[in-house]
């Protein structure tokens, strides 16, 4: 589920949304030239599907308004092969804290400088009511709760009201 307050049922928050460019050390330099006007756009990657409500470029552009202009020139099917791309030097993706987080630590990637850019929205991870009853369902999300990405402290990621299964 992707929203801004947690369901009454046993869940875990997997991320809090927050966004912010990334790239190879010189595309993320030549997007910082850009914004001050002494150097054309880089390259932007997206997806091809429709982004179901997730922060986008639209909304980093409208947040950077120096950016307004800049186009994305590539999609690709998955968020894999974005930031794939991305650690190529093909251009700058759109980072999503909590997933791009290995390539950041690894250096493969780095991100523009700046704040994270929220708009307050999480990913969570719920069971339904069938779910409620189903013992696997609850070691899925018991799962989760434990394996969960470092980006979310372990304190902000539970709210598990699921007895263990």
């Amino acid at each position: 589920e992707y929203a801004r307050t947690v369901p009454e049922r046993a869940h875990v928050v997997i991320c809090d949304e927050e966004i912010k460019p990334v790239g190879t050390r010189q595309i993320v330099d030549q997007a910082i030239a850009a914004l001050s006007g002494e150097a054309p756009a880089p390259n932007l990657l997206g997806l091809q599907k429709d982004n179901y409500g997730w922060l986008d470029w639209s909304d980093w552009q409208q947040a950077h308004p120096d950016a307004l202009d800049w186009r994305v020139t590539e999609t690709y099917d998955s968020y894999v092969y974005v930031l794939e791309a991305a650690a190529a030097g093909v251009g700058l993706a759109m980072g999503w804290r909590g997933f791009v987080d290995a390539y950041l630590d690894r250096a493969d990637l780095v991100a523009l400088p700046g704040p994270w850019l929220s708009k307050g929205t999480r990913l969570i991870a719920r069971l339904t009511r069938h779910g409620e009853q189903n013992a696997t369902a609850k070691k899925c999300l018991t799962l989760l709760n434990a394996l969960g990405p470092p980006a979310v402290k372990r304190s902000e990621r539970s709210s598990m009201r699921a007895s263990p299964p």
